[in-house]
């Protein structure tokens, strides 16, 4: 089971969500918006664009990554997370973005 979540975090990009959801937070910031809901939903807008984004170039290039050695582990590839899975990822991303 450890090991399905892992390879869950691994496609999502879990550990680096942080630092690349925060630049739409900091321009907001930056022009004197304070009201916390508004950041909060800029920042939900940036979690869902950034996993969307990894998901879907992990999808469109598992061709590809199976043709490089350092990509065998990856999730898609290997297999653990389906095709239609990562597909279904990137709708609920859409529609919660």
């Amino acid at each position: 089971m450890s090991s399905i979540i892992s390879d869950y975090v691994k496609l999502l990009r879990l550990p680096g969500l942080g630092g690349l959801t925060t630049p739409a937070v900091f321009g907001a910031l930056s022009v004197g918006v304070k009201d916390l809901p508004i950041l909060l939903i800029l920042l939900l807008i940036g979690a869902f664009s950034v996993i969307y984004n990894f998901v879907l170039n992990d999808w469109a290039d598992i061709e590809i990554d199976k043709l490089t050695s350092e990509l065998h582990e990856s999730p898609l590839v290997k297999g653990t997370i389906s095709k239609k899975t990562a597909i279904f990822i990137c709708f609920i991303c859409v529609i919660g973005a």
